[in-house]
């Protein structure tokens, strides 16, 4: 298995270029936390990938999870 602590610097690379107040910065953030805590970050990077598929914007509808779906 892949040690996810080895990411954390391109996290953080990937997350300042993109800005750290941006959706995808938020995500990364919190996506380094995860990882930090040994808490699965399976969501959050399905979050980030959607983020990307959407040019950068958070645009609820493509985030059926938050409604309860």
């Amino acid at each position: 298995m892949t040690d996810l602590h080895s990411t954390i610097p391109a996290i953080i690379t990937r997350r300042n270029a993109v800005g750290a107040d941006s959706f995808e910065g938020k995500r990364l953030s919190l996506l380094k936390e995860q990882i930090e805590n040994g808490v699965s970050p399976v969501q959050t990077i399905a979050e980030i990938m959607q983020i990307q598929r959407d040019g950068g914007r958070y645009i609820p509808e493509h985030h059926s999870y938050s409604k309860g779906a």
